[in-house]
């Protein structure tokens, strides 16, 4: 749906996007025009020329606005309640609007050279209200204001499923909006506080996926936290040969990635039963699980929820690892000290421990260096020897596994990578989920 945004006043307008065009209805130096030559109506030159034949468009009134800004704001403040008051409905006749000229305006123009500056001074401050029909007023502004907004309408058939103008208060009966429903009878008029209410429950909406998500089920709740998309490095020169060549990867989506490996208390809520893991704890990472069992798992979980989880693909999995948009090119998730960051073969003591006990990465993630390792979807395949992949059809029933766990160390790394057949199961790998947008 693509709206047309009728800008009237001079308040700030909606940036465009894809779907609003912000279409500016600016007649205010047209209106100082009007004004100027309202000023030297019956005004004559010492010859006895009119004055409003010397006068050069916008002379008075836009030479004064370059020397004090904030008055000229507060006349054109004037105009633009005049402007939607026109914009509103047709006015009644002998209808007259009432400007006031601003004192510094006086001053100013008393003080300036020139015979029209002292004429036009002097019979201000004789009388600083100018009255102005509102009747010439419409014809001169408001009727050709319909005409450009027709006109573009013309341009751009069937582009618009609606309009809407940025003052409350124009009705749908008046003939504005009717000469725009005769040009194209596709868009509707949509009320400004309607149109209003809508983005902004759209943006809260978008801020909320852009947020991180919470989900509950059978009473265990876990947190998925909001990946924004990029471009990355993904691997390492100075890694294992299968983490070669470091080549740049872009993510064009977002998602959503587990603030922590999936927990036994969270497979247990899911499952019905207990993982086969060999350390029993509620807040330990799920291991001794294979690829093909995390597959039922996160089916059933995305039932239970409505959303499609799915375990992360290596790229997100290291994007995510190395901190997303926010990285700061740290060798393990978030830190180059692998203690402050990981549970690893130096101080795990050989066991798995709670998640969440150390410091987290860049993106408020746990545990993606050490502890356990963690399924990824992709088939295994070596990036520095296609040929290896194509010949050697063993590596399609292999799934990568990524960042290391409570026995290692080197491969506790963001870029180190190694697998195992999807049927198999090893002790220290686990699970992370991701959710996509």
């Amino acid at each position: 749906m693509k709206t047309l945004y009728i800008q009237i006043t001079s308040a700030p307008a909606p940036e465009e996007s894809a779907d609003l065009v912000v279409y500016p209805t600016d007649m205010s130096n047209y209106f100082c025009n009007y004004l100027e030559y309202e000023l030297v109506d019956g005004l004559r030159m010492p010859d006895g020329t009119p004055c409003y034949k010397e006068m050069r468009p916008g002379s008075l009134l836009l030479a004064f606005a370059t020397e004090h800004e904030e008055v000229y704001q507060s006349l054109l403040r004037q105009w633009e309640n005049i402007q939607c008051d026109l914009m509103r409905e047709k006015p009644m006749p002998d209808t007259r609007y009432e400007v006031t000229l601003p004192k510094e305006y006086i001053e100013w123009l008393l003080s300036q050279e020139g015979y029209i500056y002292q004429k036009v001074g002097e019979k201000l401050a004789a009388n600083n209200i100018l009255s102005l029909s509102a009747e010439d007023l419409y014809e001169e502004f408001t009727v050709p204001c319909i005409h450009q907004l027709t006109d573009y309408l013309r341009k751009h058939p069937g582009e618009f499923d609606r309009f809407v103008f940025s003052e409350e208060g124009i009705k749908s009966s008046f003939h504005i909006v009717k000469a725009l429903h005769e040009v194209d009878g596709k868009p509707v008029f949509y009320r400004l506080l309607l149109w209003q209410q809508e983005k902004k429950e759209k943006q809260t909406n978008e801020r909320r996926l852009r947020s991180n998500q919470e989900f509950t089920v059978n009473g265990v709740s876990f947190t998925m936290v909001y990946v924004q998309a990029g471009s990355f490095y993904m691997g390492s020169e100075d890694g294992k040969e299968n983490e070669k060549p470091m080549r740049l990867v872009t993510l064009s989506r977002d998602f959503y990635i587990g603030q922590y490996p999936v927990t036994q208390k969270l497979w247990k809520a899911v499952m019905g039963s207990e993982a086969p893991c060999t350390v029993k704890g509620e807040n330990l990472p799920v291991t001794n699980i294979s690829w093909d069992e995390c597959q039922i798992f996160v089916h059933r979980l995305s039932e239970l929820t409505g959303k499609d989880f799915r375990l992360p693909t290596e790229a997100q999995w290291e994007y995510a690892a190395k901190g997303g948009i926010h990285s700061k090119g740290f060798t393990y998730a978030g830190s180059d000290n692998l203690d402050e960051v990981a549970w690893h073969h130096e101080n795990s003591k050989g066991t798995p421990h709670d998640v969440g006990m150390k410091k987290p990465n860049e993106l408020n993630i746990y545990d993606m260096s050490g502890n356990v390792s963690e399924w990824c979807d992709d088939s295994y395949h070596s990036p520095s020897n296609p040929m290896t992949n194509k010949k050697n059809h063993t590596f399609a029933l292999n799934r990568v596994y990524r960042g290391g766990g409570y026995s290692s160390g080197y491969n506790c790394r963001t870029s180190a990578r190694d697998y195992w057949r999807s049927n198999g199961r090893l002790s220290s790998v686990g699970l992370r989920l991701a959710l996509f947008l």
